[in-house]
């Protein structure tokens, strides 16, 4: 009997970042701008007052290059994630295929998997962005986000969904790219 296991991810709501630092680099900008308008110090100090706030804005923006490193999750792998033929189970909750009219399978992204951000450079997924979704025969649906750990791992679930065609409704969205 084929089995996938996975781990179930939840994400978390992003931590706000202090306006403050944002607001002293406008001010050393502005003041940067009106003392060479005014002509009250030197240039070279006024070009100072505009070149430290682009500085400290280049080191917001650009200073979590991971260039090779995995990106920082942005939740936690709260429950295991079980599906055979004959049920789904995460945690201890426990779906019979009998009482599921279908699922959705949607494969965003593996561990592993090159990331290009002009943020934050090139990183690797976590593999954290799949997307099961179960609807039930009573027309209740429920979401999970899951791990997936490489392309053996997503090639397993998809060999599974192939043989619970019989059984159940499956729409596999494969959206993985080659890129690892």
């Amino acid at each position: 009997m084929t089995e996938f296991k996975s781990f179930i991810f939840e994400k978390r709501q992003a931590k706000k970042k202090s306006s403050l630092l944002w607001w002293i680099m406008a001010g050393l900008l502005i003041l940067g701008f009106v003392a060479i308008y005014l002509d009250v110090m030197t240039n070279w100090l006024s070009i100072l007052f505009i070149f430290v706030p682009l500085l400290i804005y280049y080191y917001i923006r650009y200073n979590d290059w991971k260039f090779g490193e995995p990106e920082d999750l942005n939740g936690y792998f709260i429950d295991e994630l079980t599906i055979n033929e004959i049920e789904i189970k995460v945690a201890s909750k426990s779906i019979p295929m009998d009482k599921i009219s279908s699922l959705t399978i949607t494969y965003n992204n593996i561990y592993g998997t090159k990331l290009f951000s002009s943020y934050s450079g090139v990183s690797m997924s976590n593999g954290e962005k799949n997307v099961l979704i179960i609807k039930l025969i009573n027309n209740e649906s429920v979401q999970y986000n899951f791990k997936l750990a490489s392309i053996g791992h997503a090639e397993i679930l998809l060999k599974l969904t192939e043989t619970l065609k019989d059984k159940v409704a499956i729409t596999n969205n494969w959206k993985l790219n080659s890129n690892l």
